[in-house]
């Protein structure tokens, strides 16, 4: 927000912010600077969809919403960047933004058990240099 604001990176605007966490400081900041924003927590979308009846369902559904939150007020030009966001991201999320091209920047630096520890996004990035990775966390 505030590269942005100070114009270090031009041409570009976040349309929203959406947290899992209500009282996630992003969202807070978001709201301040008059970005729009939205509270999807998984236990709230649980309770919201009785028809779906065991965890599975609820975390395919949720992770399906989500995407359809990210998809349906998007630019042409879209990049979803994952800051803090500390559920595992499903095929049912992934899958629809890689059909509508809409790349994701996950700032967690690793899949499971990989890059644990200090300056994990910085070692992260430097085997995905290296081609030692194709994908993170």
């Amino acid at each position: 927000m505030d590269a942005i604001k100070d114009g270090k990176i031009q041409d570009a605007e976040i349309v929203r912010v959406i947290s899992n966490r209500l009282k996630a400081f992003g969202l807070q900041r978001a709201r301040d600077a008059g970005i729009p924003t939205v509270y999807h927590n998984l236990k709230t979308f649980g309770k919201q969809h009785p028809e779906f009846t065991n965890d599975d369902q609820i975390r395919k559904g949720y992770d399906k919403a989500l995407a359809d939150l990210i998809l349906e007020h998007r630019p042409k030009r879209s990049l979803v960047v994952c800051a803090g966001w500390m559920h595992v991201l499903s095929p049912n999320f992934l899958d629809p933004l890689e059909r509508s091209n809409v790349p994701i920047i996950n700032l967690h630096p690793a899949l499971p058990n990989a890059f644990n520890g200090v300056d994990a996004i910085k070692r992260a990035f430097q085997a995905f240099q290296q081609g030692l990775i194709t994908k993170t966390g």
